[in-house]
């Protein structure tokens, strides 16, 4: 009768050592570049997208209301930014994925009568800026004309813009005075002193024959000819070359 034959535990043991140890072999032989996605993915964690940064604020009056400019590090979505006013008249903007140095933006920012007030709110996922407006909005739009730019156009209502243009409308008076001034400064200076001198003689020729009238008995020349030197120089002053000049 065969006998049959066990192995020990102590050889079973050893077996199971050199197995994994070829094992282990094989995956260290193994090319380079499966080490390194190996590596890649067992020890290199997952970051996420670093946020946009807003350098600057940039404020510029428009006819129709404010332009708000923001500098960016890198180009942004349109849905990556959202805007509203309040009732009480401030206007925020809110970025998504941005962030922003608040002392950096408030030393950029240029206050004016309409908007005179910047706050800037830093969360772990956006930005918030915050505008102080002294009128309500008729409708805003965000722009993006430039890479790394955003504009904000802030359009102020039709009747805050008529009634702001009247304001600043010059009077009549002042516009009278302008065209003046204007003509004054077109007119050459040789030209002046001709009608100047010419006036001149005209007055002394005129006031020496009334003068003379006292003690003569028959008008003297210097009386006609003085009223016709200022009555030719006022006729040309004020109706020949005014046509000439325009034609």
């Amino acid at each position: 009768m065969e006998t049959e034959v066990f192995p020990s535990k102590d050889f079973l043991d050893t077996l199971y050592a050199v197995k994994n140890q070829t094992a282990f072999h094989r995956m260290c032989l193994a090319p380079v570049g499966i080490r390194l996605l190996l590596c890649m993915f067992l020890t290199v964690p997952v970051f996420s997208q670093s946020p946009i940064e807003i350098n600057a604020i940039e404020v510029q009056p428009k006819i129709n209301g404010l332009l708000v400019r923001l500098s960016l590090s890198a180009p942004i979505t349109p849905d990556h930014l959202a805007g509203w006013q309040a009732e009480n008249q401030w206007f925020y903007i809110t970025l998504f994925q941005c962030q922003s140095d608040s002392a950096a933006l408030m030393s950029s920012f240029q206050p004016y009568a309409e908007l005179d007030r910047l706050e800037v709110l830093n969360s772990k996922e956006s930005t918030q800026l915050a505008f102080r407006l002294h009128t309500t909005l008729e409708a805003f739009e965000f722009q993006f004309n430039d890479p790394g730019k955003v504009d904000i156009a802030l359009r102020f209502p039709r009747a805050e813009i008529l009634a702001a243009l009247e304001s600043e409308a010059i009077t009549p008076e002042d516009a009278v005075s302008s065209a003046v001034n204007t003509k004054r400064k077109s007119e050459s200076p040789f030209y002046l002193r001709i009608r100047s001198a010419a006036y001149l003689v005209g007055v002394s020729l005129t006031v020496s024959g009334i003068l003379a009238n006292d003690n003569q008995s028959r008008p003297g020349w210097e009386l006609p000819t003085g009223i016709s030197i200022l009555g030719l120089t006022y006729v040309y002053d004020h109706f020949i070359r005014s046509r000439v000049r325009h034609e």
